[in-house]
């Protein structure tokens, strides 16, 4: 729910609240830790696209450059 979502967005704020509503504590590195398991899903899918997928090959390279740079997109 919180891909690609710019940082500190009111979905990231309300996420937040309620994980720490429950008990639950972030580590300070979440973002990172959250961004490089990202970052392995968007390589798998795309080692599983097919040139017939132009689309899709092009959203995971677009959204891989943008993890890998920091900015999600």
């Amino acid at each position: 729910m919180l891909r690609y979502k710019a940082n500190g967005s009111w979905i990231e704020q309300h996420f937040i609240k309620a994980y720490e509503a429950e008990g639950m504590v972030l580590e300070k590195n979440w973002r990172l830790l959250s961004s490089l398991e990202d970052l392995v899903a968007l390589c798998d899918k795309l080692s599983h696209s097919m040139a017939e997928t132009l689309n899709r090959v092009q959203d995971l390279r677009r959204l891989i450059a943008g993890t890998v740079r920091g900015g999600g997109e």
